[in-house]
């Protein structure tokens, strides 16, 4: 069993930075596929003899990471929850953090714990939040596409042509209780 300590830890986040920073490796969503054998192989490079391996050392920390730095930007975004700076971890009074907490797996450990690479991690994951909570999730994400188009497909069924110009290249649409739409070509 390998026991992650500060100077694993502090290498894994800067070789995700580094790839992070690399438009080869990056995409939309995150990382393109492969990532967590680059990441083995710069550990290697990085702490010769290391032997850490993609399953189950590296992604497993990822995750943990992961999860952890999207909990503190949640529990951040609530009210009586702060950054402490200069301890970097979460300032709140226990109290508060208990009651918040209670069942949620991902928060537990995060009170009274330094969080060292969270700045770090915001560089990498932030965007995730930002783009929404299923990021990641192409299933969900597919199928709210799928809706939006059907429901775009039902509202242009249901406008009626209001009016055409006697040249052709302007058409109005009036939809269904909403103001005029006018859609000009050419």
């Amino acid at each position: 069993m390998f026991i992650w300590g500060t100077t694993e830890d502090t290498i894994l986040v800067e070789s995700l930075l580094e790839l992070h920073s690399d438009p080869t490796w990056r995409v939309d969503t995150g990382f393109k596929n492969g990532y967590l054998g680059k990441i083995e192989a710069m550990m290697e490079a990085k702490l010769l003899g290391c032997r850490l391996k993609v399953s189950p050392h590296i992604e497993s920390r990822i995750k943990m990471f992961k999860a952890k730095y999207f909990a503190l930007t949640e529990l951040l975004a609530l009210s009586g929850f702060e950054w402490n700076e200069e301890k970097m971890m979460l300032a709140c009074e226990k109290s508060v953090y208990d009651e918040t907490t209670k069942g949620k797996k991902d928060v537990s450990g995060l009170y009274d714990k330094h969080f060292l690479h969270y700045h770090s991690l915001g560089e990498i994951y932030a965007k995730d939040r930002v783009v929404g909570a299923n990021v990641g999730n192409t299933d969900d994400d597919e199928e709210e596409v799928r809706l939006e188009d059907d429901e775009e497909h039902r509202e242009r069924k249901s406008c009626k042509l209001l009016d055409c110009c006697g040249d052709h290249d302007e058409l109005i649409f009036l939809n269904s209780g909403e103001s005029p739409e006018i859609f000009k070509f050419g």
